[in-house]
């Protein structure tokens, strides 16, 4: 059930279903502007920290055509500022059972933040993609219908990547800062968008009753891997 507050204070955590779950230490994975809204005891001021952190949306534009890929990449960037998209996957260069014979699928990511919204509809974005690959090469106008011979599927993601701006390290020192008086124990890279995983873990469980982990939950560049050492560290201490 999805979490609607916690108070940090008595160690509860209230579900939208109406459970009351007590704690004795609390990992959080959710991303710490959501976590922090759901504090009931956070002050004004450590929401607006929370609000000043920034990341990126992403909309998933999956198409799919019925020919084989055109082009030998498993994997395109694509850097032109008069395109939506930035980055393409083809989906059965990873692994041909991805399409079905004689088929191509194609994934291309579009992203947007506050700092640039997207200014269109995702069915509007979706229609200039699928032109974006034609144009690229990626799909064979002469064998494309749209809605006929060809599927599309959008899947927007809120949470994509962080956006390391100004507001950044001050917003996080504060909100550590006041978490520090409800069982965080801060580490000397918290204020880091990565983690140097040669070093020696520093994390101390000693006292410490809240945990972050994750992408959005540290506010970190944190990939797959990133986030399951940093799970195993976790785990570790208990």
């Amino acid at each position: 059930a999805e979490v609607s507050r916690i108070d940090l204070a008595e160690k509860q955590v209230w579900l939208a279903d109406g459970q009351c779950i007590p704690y004795t230490r609390l990992v959080n994975t959710m991303p710490l502007p959501v976590f922090v809204n759901a504090c009931v005891d956070a002050p004004t001021s450590v929401r607006e920290q929370a609000r000043q952190l920034c990341c990126t949306q992403l909309l998933l534009i999956n198409v799919a055509a019925p020919h084989p890929s055109l082009r030998p990449e498993h994997w395109i960037y694509v850097y032109d500022s008069d395109m939506l998209t930035t980055r393409i996957n083809c989906t059965e260069r990873l692994a041909a059972a991805n399409a079905p014979p004689g088929w191509t699928g194609v994934q291309a990511e579009v992203y947007f933040s506050r700092y640039r919204p997207l200014t269109m509809t995702p069915d509007a974005a979706a229609a200039q993609v699928e032109a974006e690959l034609i144009e690229m090469g990626l799909i064979d106008p002469e064998r494309f219908a749209p809605g006929r011979t060809s599927h599309r599927h959008i899947q927007h993601a809120p949470w994509a990547n962080v956006v390391f701006d100004h507001a950044t390290a001050p917003a996080l020192d504060n909100i550590w800062s006041w978490l520090e008086g409800h069982g965080l124990r801060r580490e000397e890279d918290d204020l880091a968008a990565l983690t140097d995983w040669a070093l020696p873990a520093r994390l101390s469980s000693t006292g410490g009753t809240l945990f972050m982990a994750g992408r959005f939950g540290q506010w970190k560049y944190y990939w797959s891997d990133d986030c399951v050492l940093r799970g195993r560290r976790i785990s570790e201490m208990f």
